[in-house]
């Protein structure tokens, strides 16, 4: 269905066909992109009951049989959704070409690829697949319009971002996957009158009977529809960095301070750690530019304490020379650069990677983490506040700290020793011992920021990490609760942040 002039929200007869396929083959590897894995099962989805039913009988077929040895061989359902947009949408043969899947990955051949494609095909023709696709129709409209109706963004995102990228996009095509979960996925294409951009998104929940697709909205990003925007910068992106792939290696170390952090995002090395902090500058322009400077430079800071710490520079000298100097710099790639300028000075600056506190406010909640593996963390909490230490315990438990947990009813110096993790309020003892070494203080019911000098008077939640004045080398985590104010719900605690302030209507300031 287009949404607007050159965008096309689908659920394409190749996707929903490979989606078939890897449903019969239920594969261990690919078992997490399963439906059930997010707790909807055919008895609530009568879409998933539907396909169970009528390719059930196909279940031994030799395209299932060969989607098997594929997933096995580490072909992932990102890459089975590049393989169905290699064929042709009438007749599912091959049309297209499996270079970048050989890339990927050396253990697949052309030879076999060749062969799934025909076993693709024949599936199609045994099973009458058309024949359940036509039925559908009107399912899949349902879908389409629901997705459409509920991110009007699509228009502004593509007029921004081929701005942004300095590239004719003559197509950006959304592609819906109704049958699998957890894939955000986005490939370019060049075609007859530009380039041809395509995002693929797997469904998040379900609701009386039609899937819902998470577009990564939420308080910590700014309502932005974050997988959206990725799905439009990321095929861009990421052929500019593959080029450029020689000149920066020699910043692979920028990577290994964050590694473990980043190994939570799936990210790996330093190559996708440029690509992902690429596409947060491209998100931060957006934010920048519909929501105004101050919102993009709190969602770029909200970035940064997730582990890209990378991101404020990048941005900074994209907003200052890039966007402004189109004559300058007539394309993305010919901006890369001077992107390469700016790892070089952080290079030099951070000596490669191993002074990371120079490139970020310090200390971090990171550093916390680090510190309180080696000799175990105390958590200390006012009474009022167990479901917030709950919460706290459960992120000590997720980054793997020993801990104990006791209220402030008898708090000794001695308990004050080591690291410790402290939940009170702005009124109590606690908060009172740690008030003047805060980068942040409340008078009454304001709190004062010491590093903008803003002042807010309707704070919920204040976090931030300092020296432990008890105990040298190691740190003191606090969180003070507003104790007239409702706890904002379900905020992280990101691991590179040094101070958090939020409101009751969310994220306020962040360094």
């Amino acid at each position: 269905m287009k949404a607007a002039q050159g965008i096309y929200v689908e659920v394409d007869p190749r996707t929903v066909l490979i989606e078939v396929i890897i449903r019969l083959a239920n594969s261990k590897t690919l078992k997490d992109n399963r439906p059930e894995a997010l707790g909807i099962s055919p008895s609530r989805y009568q879409y998933l009951k539907d396909i169970d039913e009528y390719f059930g009988p196909y279940q031994d077929s030799r395209a299932v049989e060969i989607a098997k040895k594929l997933a096995d061989k580490g072909m992932d359902v990102g890459d089975m959704i590049y393989f169905a947009l290699q064929l042709d949408p009438r007749d599912f043969s091959k049309a297209g070409n499996w270079e970048i899947l050989l890339s990927k990955n050396p253990a697949l051949s052309e030879e076999e690829l060749d062969e799934f494609a025909r076993a693709v095909r024949d599936f199609a023709v045994e099973s009458n697949f058309q024949k359940f696709y036509r039925a559908k129709k009107e399912f899949y409209g349902d879908v389409v319009q629901k997705f459409i109706e509920e991110n009007p963004e699509l228009e502004e995102i593509k007029d921004l971002g081929s701005s942004y990228f300095r590239t004719n996009v003559s197509s950006w095509h959304l592609v819906l996957l109704p049958a699998t979960s957890r894939v955000v996925y986005a490939k370019s294409f060049q075609g007859d009158e530009g380039i041809v951009l395509y995002g693929a998104l797997g469904l998040s929940g379900e609701k009386e009977g039609i899937p819902e697709f998470h577009t990564g909205r939420g308080p910590q990003v700014e309502w932005i529809p974050a997988y959206i925007l990725w799905m439009f910068s990321n095929p861009l992106v990421e052929p500019v960095v593959e080029q450029n792939s020689e000149a920066i290696g020699k910043y692979q170390s920028l990577y290994s301070p964050v590694e473990e952090i980043m190994r939570f995002w799936g990210i790996t090395n330093f190559r996708e750690f440029l690509i992902t902090t690429l596409d947060y500058v491209f998100m931060t322009h957006y934010v920048s530019s519909t929501m105004g400077p101050e919102q993009g430079e709190k969602f770029q800071w909200l970035v940064k304490s997730e582990g890209l710490y990378l991101l404020p520079s990048l941005s900074e000298v994209t907003s200052k020379e890039y966007i402004p100097n189109p004559k300058e710099y007539p394309t993305f790639p010919s901006f890369f650069p001077r992107l390469l300028n700016v790892l070089d000075t952080i290079y030099v600056e951070t000596k490669g990677g191993e002074k990371i506190s120079n490139a970020i406010p310090s200390p971090t909640f990171w550093d916390f983490i680090q510190s309180s593996r080696k000799s175990g963390a105390r958590v200390i909490y006012s009474p009022r506040y167990v479901l917030e230490a709950k919460s706290l315990s459960g992120e000590l438990e997720l980054y793997r700290v020993p801990f104990i947990v006791k209220d402030d009813t008898n708090v000794s110096t001695e308990d004050l020793k080591g690291d410790v993790a402290i939940i009170t309020g702005p009124k109590e003892f606690l908060y009172k011992i740690f008030e003047k070494k805060l980068p942040a203080y409340f008078n009454g019911t304001v709190l004062y920021s010491k590093t903008t000098g803003r002042h807010y008077e309707s704070v919920a939640i204040f976090r931030a990490v300092i020296p432990n004045p008890f105990d040298e080398g190691h740190f003191i985590y606090i969180e003070v609760i507003s104790e007239d104010l409702t706890h904002p719900a379900n905020y992280p605690v990101y691991p590179l942040f040094h101070y958090m302030i939020f409101e009751n209507t969310g994220l306020v300031e962040i360094r």
